[in-house]
């Protein structure tokens, strides 16, 4: 399953959602076709760098907690 993922990864056309700021202020956008998260920059207001997979699910992770407050 990783293995197709990554190629799946690789190759998706990437379809962005708007960015999204965690609780520390960072921003980020996800694929909504892979799932694939990349860091924001709102001054220049492009993509920064592919985030590891542990950052991404970390900051979904602190969303997801932070909802229902």
């Amino acid at each position: 399953m990783a293995f197709l993922k990554q190629i799946l990864q690789t190759l998706c056309r990437h379809r962005f959602s708007w960015p999204h700021s965690n609780v520390d202020g960072h921003d980020y956008q996800i694929c909504v076709i892979c799932g694939t998260a990349y860091e924001y920059d709102w001054l220049t207001m492009r993509r920064t760098r592919r985030l590891a997979p542990a950052e991404r699910d970390q900051n979904e992770f602190r969303n997801s907690s932070n909802r229902g407050r």
